[in-house]
């Protein structure tokens, strides 16, 4: 069974008319255009969408034979690193979720990585990553994705860097993970030259084509309407991952391919070792 995505036009509580992004179990071939007035073929049964985000975001979404696409809200999370090899191969008891996290340069962090308040890494090329994608984790336990600004590796060392960080976000941040592929900013899909020139992802091509972008096994966090979703995307480009959360404000792609491992509840893949985690619960 397929799940179609389909714009589905409602009346939400406001009496303001919407237009959301749905699930739908239907063949391609039952693919119908939907307006407002025509009853909604999804799961939401006309309702305001944000009151049910959660239970249909939940579910395993087959988007075809070859690939699969999972989203899982987050309530809290928690980055780690390193890593313990036993939980990148089997999890852990203590997470609902854990999956693999950003780029590594060798088996180092290319992007600064900050645990409960402390920066455990500047990583090892700043410079080339100064602007990319980031999630940030405030002291209020929300989650937020957006873009460093980094001018190259800041005066001061570890302080400068930690300077720019607790600047970035308007709140103090306790969590951070950089170095993503920032796919979605402000509600819009980031073009392939913001990607090759100010996010620097060029490894055997440029910007949305890049190497780092190529159909694999990705982790990626997205967020929309002030709630945060881990995302498991398999076998999929970073372009098929931007266009299936349009509709989201944000979203930062990181790793995976032979570093990829993830586990979820009822579902679990190893595929190679990485050292930065990303704990879900």
């Amino acid at each position: 069974m397929r799940f179609n995505r389909l714009h589905c036009w409602h009346w939400e509580a406001s009496g303001s008319e919407a237009r959301t992004t749905c699930w739908t179990f239907a063949s391609r071939d039952d693919t119908q255009k939907l307006s407002h007035g025509v009853k909604c073929a999804c799961r939401c049964g006309g309702r305001d969408h944000r009151a049910i985000d959660a239970a249909l975001l939940a579910d395993t979404i087959d988007m075809d034979a070859d690939s699969q696409f999972k989203i899982y809200p987050i309530s809290q999370l928690t980055i780690m690193y390193p890593v313990p090899d036993a939980i990148q191969r089997h999890g852990s008891k203590s997470y609902r979720a854990i999956a693999n996290g950003s780029f590594l340069g060798g088996n180092m962090p290319t992007s600064p990585v900050m645990i409960a308040g402390s920066l455990k890494t500047v990583g090892c090329d700043l410079g080339k990553t100064a602007h990319r994608g980031c999630l940030a984790v405030l002291n209020t336990g929300e989650v937020v994705v957006g873009r460093m600004q980094f001018k190259g590796a800041p005066s001061g060392g570890e302080k400068g860097v930690e300077s720019v960080i607790q600047s970035s976000f308007g709140k103090p941040v306790t969590g951070l993970m950089a170095g993503g592929a920032l796919l979605i900013e402000n509600g819009k899909h980031t073009v392939d030259l913001d990607s090759k020139k100010a996010q620097h992802f060029d490894q055997g091509g440029s910007g949305i084509g890049a190497g780092q972008m190529r159909t694999t096994n990705h982790v990626a966090v997205a967020t929309r309407g002030g709630k945060a979703f881990l995302v498991i995307a398999l076998k999929l480009s970073g372009e098929a991952i931007r266009a299936h959360l349009d509709g989201y404000d944000a979203a930062v792609m990181f790793d995976g391919g032979r570093q990829f491992w993830a586990h979820l509840p009822g579902w679990d893949l190893y595929v190679g070792p990485h050292p930065l985690g990303l704990a879900v619960n």
